[in-house]
């Protein structure tokens, strides 16, 4: 359990950010705000049909100093982002 709010099973991370009221947006403009503001590429929940929406998907392609940055560019995001 690196990061707070993370837990792992078999290398799937589920982000507890349910709380958000950002869970409550659209995924697609979502994800296009984390690329442009956080620098992070995440998958919108809704290219896997209508029960992924409100959902983003992560990827795990990098090394783990890369995968640490990532989530912590998200963090500070909704830091300074709470209602996004």
């Amino acid at each position: 359990m690196g990061h707070r709010g993370l837990a792992c099973f078999r290398c799937l991370v589920r982000a507890e950010v349910s709380k958000h009221e950002w869970m409550a947006r659209p995924s697609i403009p979502q994800g296009e705000r984390l690329l442009r503001e956080a620098h992070v590429i995440t998958i919108p929940g809704a290219a896997f049909g209508p029960a992924g929406e409100n959902h983003i998907r992560l990827s795990f392609g990098g090394t783990e100093s890369e995968i640490n940055e990532a989530f912590d560019r998200i963090e500070r995001w909704f830091s300074t982002n709470p209602f996004a």
